[in-house]
């Protein structure tokens, strides 16, 4: 009996660290140490689960000399792990790879990773820390990726990506995001109750706030549109009631239901004459509380819609080429205003540069300077 013992101890034993293997959903899956590992079918393996209890990981980036590339779709989930050091060898993270790690506080994602899954990082409440090392060759910041995020106060976009997938910030912590001019998509509810969020650039090569895209960002003071933007999707700053100051390029064209609906910290919004569509109740319910001015040109879209939507609170503008300072009429203090802007000192809102934009030439130069100049003088008599 004692001999059939030891030989059951000793099998045991060599079981714990030779890998087995067993099919699941058409996977092959090795369990081998604390990991059971996934064959991707090339020769190589993601992590598919952790059975340990270590609390910080270094993950393995082989099994037997088998290289391991990825991280399993659900891997860690709900997991109470405190930290993880990623392999700058592995591609990939899988969808809800670290969704519900409340203990997770910090991770650092490698160059290598090229894909991260729908809801990765999502509801990690304790978040604080997300970093991208070396040359980042993520192309997407995906669905719901960090959504739920709290403690995630601040996050910069690697130059790499070029969208932003539907809630990949939503109620997030975020007081300060950097995204890059790479970035040319942010699908809807991006950075919705974002509630501390209070302020945001947006990419020069942006055409359109999606709907609901800062939706409910109570905090957000000032938002930074590209001069290219086409659209602002329905609802995209409804709730931002703190939201003051927002320039609405000259080249847009369209503003979705509800948008700016309960925004009731904004004084003035100026419509471009290239606006041909604005939703219903865009702009309440300021239009009837006497809170915003809307400003726009004489036999513009934007002044019918006013009109037939009972605001009352507006005013209409000449469009008056080389009026820089928008005082209604042409004279040396817009030249001044033209000098300042080029040298930094000043700035100049899209209305304005479109104004001081006398010589067409879609950007504002010490040219045009120069030629309001000589209209003043008399030297032209028109631009």
């Amino acid at each position: 009996m004692k001999i059939l013992k030891i030989t059951l101890a000793v099998l045991l034993a060599i079981l714990s660290v030779v890998p087995t293997c067993l099919s699941v959903s058409a996977a092959t899956i090795v369990n081998y140490g604390d990991y059971s590992y996934a064959a991707v079918g090339d020769g190589t393996y993601t992590i598919y689960s952790y059975n340990g209890s270590e609390k910080s990981l270094e993950l393995p980036d082989n099994i037997m000399g088998l290289p391991v590339v990825g991280i399993y779709d659900n891997c860690f989930k709900n997991s109470d792990i405190v930290s993880v050091s990623i392999p700058d060898k592995y591609t990939s993270i899988g969808k809800s790879a670290f969704y519900g790690c409340t203990a997770l506080t910090a991770i650092t994602i490698p160059d290598s990773v090229s894909k991260i899954g729908e809801m990765a990082f999502a509801s990690c409440e304790n978040l604080s820390s997300v970093r991208f090392s070396g040359k980042p060759s993520i192309k997407k910041i995906p669905y719901s990726a960090f959504n739920g995020d709290s403690s995630l106060n601040a996050f910069t976009v690697p130059e790499s990506v070029t969208e932003i997938a539907s809630y990949a910030f939503a109620d997030c912590g975020l007081q300060k995001v950097v995204i890059p001019d790479t970035v040319s998509s942010i699908d809807s509810y991006a950075f919705s109750k974002c509630g501390e969020l209070k302020s945001v650039s947006l990419p020069a090569e942006l055409e359109e706030v999606s709907d609901y895209c800062f939706s409910d960002c109570s905090s957000l003071e000032s938002v930074s549109l590209p001069p290219g933007l086409q659209s602002i999707g329905d609802r995209a700053f409804s709730g931002c009631e703190s939201l003051a100051d927002i320039d609405l390029p000259t080249d847009l064209h369209s503003i979705g239901k509800y948008a700016f609906y309960n925004a009731t910290s904004l004084g003035t919004l100026f419509i471009s004459d290239s606006v041909t569509s604005i939703g219903a109740e865009a702009l309440s319910p300021m239009s009837h509380s006497n809170t915003l001015t809307v400003s726009f040109y004489k036999n513009s879209y934007a002044q019918t819609y006013c009109f037939e939507n009972y605001i009352n609170s507006v005013l209409v503008c000449t469009k008056l080429v080389g009026d820089v300072n928008l005082d209604g009429k042409v004279d040396i203090s817009d030249v001044t205003k033209i000098q300042k802007y080029k040298v930094g000192i000043g700035k100049l809102s899209y209305r304005a540069q479109e104004l001081a934009d006398v010589n067409r030439s879609n950007s504002v130069s010490v040219r045009d300077a120069t030629l309001i100049q000589m209209y003043i003088a008399n030297i032209i008599t028109e631009f």
